[in-house]
């Protein structure tokens, strides 16, 4: 049996790149697929952005290639960049001028005419949320109002992938959702690729579908984050608030404060069968909930653990 093929948004092989003799991008390969929300995740340093000047042909590698949709942006820049939208975190506006007027002046960069352009502003100004400021300059923005706008400005000419470097830096966690919100629900009306740049995971996990962790300009694991739990065996836990009669010395359980208790997971099985004994002794039980490693859980142990590159898919 033949299986289909998945369409390729980026594709990166054995790519190295230095400067002054220090090694920013030790040899990293990997493919990002149509359709997801790729997180590229690392410390500051790590070589996140320079893998987007990379990909945007701003500089090129000393070693491997790169291909964004089959085309390499260090011979054919001008045709990678009709094909992505990128935002930096450092995509600046111009202060005097009020959302909408930013947002237009940029649309003609990409060849639209006037009622084009006001058309598309529109448009986008919707998707982040941001129509009712649109005629405020930007010199009285908030930072997630300015970050919103640079992603409206990201979307302008519908790119078929979105390369965000540190889109949620500096905002407060409801703009920091805001964000978060906009690029998935740009992504699944478009059918667009994400390839999200970020050392801030708890952001990253509410919205990637894949991931690779990079440090010291290594990728260190790429999968989906249940492969990665599954492969490592991490351990989850189960926190039960109850009142215990007896000793249950059997299921080992670590009491925290009052009445909350909690217990490496082995097995679904594992909690009915405490929450019964707990009852039959007498005891109480007010709530039981499974909790699973978290992205940062799993980031820092692997960082620490270090040893040599993984791939699940």
């Amino acid at each position: 049996m033949k299986y289909l093929q998945k369409e390729k948004s980026i594709e990166v092989k054995n790519l190295v790149k230095q400067f002054d003799r220090k090694v920013v991008l030790n040899g990293i390969s990997f493919e990002v697929n149509k359709g997801e929300i790729y997180g590229f995740l690392g410390p500051n340093g790590a070589g996140k952005t320079t893998l987007v000047k990379i990909l945007n042909g701003l500089i090129k590698p000393d070693e491997g290639y790169v291909e964004v949709f089959g085309i390499s942006p260090v011979k054919y820049p001008d045709k990678v960049h009709a094909k992505i939208g990128t935002l930096t975190e450092t995509a600046n506006m111009y202060k005097y001028l009020t959302g909408l007027e930013n947002l237009m002046f940029f649309s003609k960069i990409f060849g639209m005419n006037d009622m084009q352009a006001k058309e598309r502003s529109l448009e986008v100004l919707k998707m982040v949320d941001m129509y009712d400021e649109k005629d405020k300059k930007i010199e009285f923005y908030s930072t997630g109002m300015e970050k919103r706008l640079s992603l409206a400005r990201t979307f302008l000419h519908s790119p078929k992938i979105v390369i965000l470097d540190e889109p949620t830096t500096g905002l407060d966690p409801e703009s920091a959702k805001n964000i978060n919100v906009a690029i998935k629900r740009y992504a699944e009306e478009n059918e667009a690729t994400v390839f999200l740049c970020t050392h801030q995971l708890r952001y990253a996990q509410d919205i990637c579908t894949k991931y690779a962790f990079i440090n010291n300009g290594n990728i260190i694991c790429i999968g989906e984050l249940g492969d990665i739990i599954k492969k490592y065996k991490f351990d989850k836990f189960i926190y039960i608030e109850a009142e215990i009669n007896h000793n249950l010395e059997e299921f080992n359980l670590t009491k925290l404060n009052g009445n909350e208790y909690r217990v490496i997971m082995k097995d679904k099985e594992q909690v009915s069968k405490i929450v019964e004994r707990i009852v039959l002794s007498g005891g109480k039980v007010y709530s039981v909930r499974i909790l699973e490693p978290s992205l940062e859980d799993v980031y820092f142990k692997l960082i620490k653990r270090g040893g040599a590159y993984e791939q699940f898919s």
